[in-house]
């Protein structure tokens, strides 16, 4: 048979090919399909094997309306079909046998080919992947790791640095409450006035060194002492007329606030007390005075 009657023909068998791999190829057009591949494989035609992998990988694209599945359904209800006709004693598709049969086997083992192939990549994909999440994940535990080392490193300085702090704070307290005890002690001594006046001024101190110290340990650690807050005002994102420092103090710290604001007025009535009992003596020696004089 002549290269180019032999190219026809081949061009013909991928033409049925493809039509055997539609989903809508019936039963009832399986005898015209028979008597078209006789047609083509008289006169000693014989397939090009090299041709069916092509065919094959694009019938199996997941675009198109073919399948591979169904096109070797297809050929087993064709051979089907011609044994039947040997059986039966027609015989009419005699010569046909051995060529379909190669055309099977052929089809057949491409198509294998090609499912092995696709399941081999699946398997290299999702191989791939749990490489890609298990790479992930040791990055992942390498920066936790890293920021763990970083941590332990600077928690013994930390450590210090808060053990200072909470010295500083004992020590605070204490010294406040050892000027305390020795004011209670002269309070015999001094005037109620004085005695009231310098137990205040050493309570806001202590309690404000306090107050400070906690504040310097929260920032070390981390911590945050503010109270919870949604009113405006709260932060310095709002407009420059509501971003007050001490009406900030009142949302944020209010009980250094209001203690501060209880210590001052306590301080200021005191203060007021102490003037006015001081106008009054003045006054009252003056009223003394001139008796005094005249005895």
């Amino acid at each position: 048979m002549l290269s180019s009657e032999s190219r026809v023909r081949q061009e013909k068998l991928k033409a049925c090919l493809y039509r055997l791999a539609l989903y809508d190829f019936g039963e009832d057009k399986i005898p015209q399909m028979v008597s078209e591949l006789k047609d083509l494989y008289s006169d000693g035609f014989r397939h090009s094997y090299a041709e069916f992998f092509p065919i094959v990988l694009d019938i199996s694209k997941p675009e198109n309306e073919y399948n591979a599945d169904v096109l070797a359904e297809h050929l087993a209800q064709i051979s089907q079909y011609i044994e039947q006709d040997y059986i039966t004693g027609d015989k009419e598709f005699t010569r046909l046998y051995l060529p379909l049969l190669k055309l099977c086997d052929h089809l057949n083992l491409e198509i294998g080919r090609l499912n092995y192939y696709t399941i081999t990549n699946n398997q290299v994909l999702d191989t791939q992947s749990k490489v890609r999440e298990l790479t992930e994940a040791v990055d992942q535990s390498q920066s936790t790791l890293e920021d763990a080392a970083a941590r332990t490193s600077s928690l013994q300085t930390e450590m210090l640095t808060i053990l200072s702090i909470f010295s500083a704070v004992v020590l605070a307290f204490i010294g406040g409450m050892s000027f305390t005890g020795k004011t209670l002690e002269s309070i015999g001594q001094s005037s109620i006035y004085r005695v009231s006046f310098i137990a205040i001024i050493c309570g806001f101190v202590v309690f404000n060194t306090i107050c400070g110290l906690m504040y310097i340990i929260a920032k070390i650690t981390g911590r945050n002492i503010y109270t919870a807050c949604s009113k405006p005002g709260c932060s310095c994102t709002e407009p420059a007329s509501t971003c007050s420092p001490i009406h900030r103090l009142r949302l944020r710290l209010p009980y250094v606030f209001w203690v501060n604001v209880i210590l001052i007025s306590l301080l200021l009535l005191v203060v007021l007390a102490w003037t006015i009992d001081f106008r009054n003596a003045v006054e009252c020696f003056h009223n003394i005075l001139p008796w005094a004089t005249h005895s």
